[in-house]
């Protein structure tokens, strides 16, 4: 029987992979830099958007402990994302007691 990952299993194998990709390509850095900076344009609507936000918040915490430079910045995004990750499960929450309303 194959036994199926936690969510959280996959977070930790997609950071591991943002890690990898950052000390490995030369412009790795600058990739994970840009995928952080557009994850913290977007607002969260939706179960993956969060999802999203907080794997590249995780992912960002163990880059940050690779790159010295560079750590200051990347606790600032974790903190914006998870952020913008907490508002975006408001948002929903609220959204689905106003469907529900509705339908009563």
């Amino acid at each position: 029987m194959t036994e199926i990952a936690k969510p959280s299993e996959l977070m930790t194998k997609a950071s591991l992979q943002w890690l990898e990709l950052t000390l490995s390509l030369p412009d790795g850095p600058q990739r994970f830099q840009n995928a952080l900076i557009e994850a913290g344009k977007v607002e969260p609507k939706s179960k993956a958007d969060v999802e999203n936000l907080i794997g590249l918040a995780h992912a960002a915490v163990i880059v940050s402990e690779s790159d010295a430079q560079f750590a200051p910045w990347y606790r600032e995004y974790v903190q914006r994302l998870l952020c913008s990750a907490f508002d975006g499960v408001a948002m929903i929450e609220a959204n689905a007691q106003r469907q529900a309303a509705a339908l009563n």
